[in-house]
C-alpha cells in the first residue's frame, strides 16, 4: 500500500467517532397528574429504542409529459421502545403508561383530552465513547428530542415458562408533534 494511502486510512481512524448501537439512554416525563418515578424527567429501563424517522412528502406536478416532483410538509414517524417490565411500584412504567392512556381517553369514551402531552420532551442520547457519559453541559451530546409525546399502543406483557434467564418486557408506541436533533 502507498504511503498516501496509508496516511488516509490513519486519517481515517483518528478522525471516526462512531456510536455503538448498545449504548443509548432514554429520558421522559409524565403530565403532571401522573407521578415520574423519581423526578419531572426521568431515565427509563429500556431494552431497545429507535433514533425515529421523518420523512419530506411531496407535490407531484406535470410540465410537458414529464412529472416535477416539489419538496412538501415534513411528517415524524411513530416512535417505538422496548421497555423492562419492573415490579417496583415507583418504577411500575407499564401500569403508568396505561393510566396515561386512561386520562387521554378513558374506558367508557366519555372523556377525551388532548392537552395530556409530556411537558418535557423525550430524550433518545448515545453515551459517548470516550467518557461512556452522556450529559455535557446542559445538554446531551448527541441526542434527539421528540417534543408533545403521548403514548398510543402499550403492548402485551408476554408470558411464556419456556423462556428462562429474561426479564418482562413490553413495546411502547410513542407518538410525538416533532423532533430535534441535539450535537454539543
Amino acid at each position: 500500500m502507498a504511503a498516501g494511502g496509508l496516511k488516509n486510512l490513519d486519517a481515517f481512524r483518528e478522525g471516526f467517532r462512531g456510536y455503538r448501537a448498545n449504548r443509548f439512554i432514554v429520558f421522559g416525563s409524565f403530565p403532571g397528574s401522573i407521578s415520574s418515578p423519581n423526578s419531572d424527567t426521568f431515565e427509563l429501563y429500556v431494552k431497545a429504542a429507535q433514533i425515529p424517522g421523518a420523512a419530506v412528502g411531496y407535490v407531484p406536478m406535470t410540465y410537458r409529459g414529464r412529472n416535477i416532483k416539489f419538496p412538501a410538509e415534513r411528517s415524524f414517524m411513530d416512535w417505538g421502545m422496548q421497555v423492562y417490565a419492573s415490579n417496583s411500584k415507583a418504577n411500575d412504567l407499564r401500569n403508568k403508561f396505561i393510566q396515561w392512556i386512561s386520562l387521554i381517553n378513558n374506558p367508557d369514551h366519555t372523556i377525551m383530552n388532548w392537552t395530556l402531552t409530556s411537558p418535557e420532551p423525550w430524550i433518545v442520547s448515545f453515551n459517548d465513547m470516550k467518557d461512556n457519559s452522556t450529559q455535557s453541559s446542559d445538554r446531551f451530546k448527541e441526542s434527539v428530542e421528540m417534543w408533545n409525546c403521548f403514548p398510543i399502543e402499550v403492548s402485551p406483557i408476554e408470558m411464556n415458562n419456556d423462556v428462562t434467564d429474561s426479564f418482562a418486557e413490553f413495546t411502547l408506541t410513542m407518538a410525538y408533534d416533532y423532533s430535534v436533533n441535539r450535537s454539543i
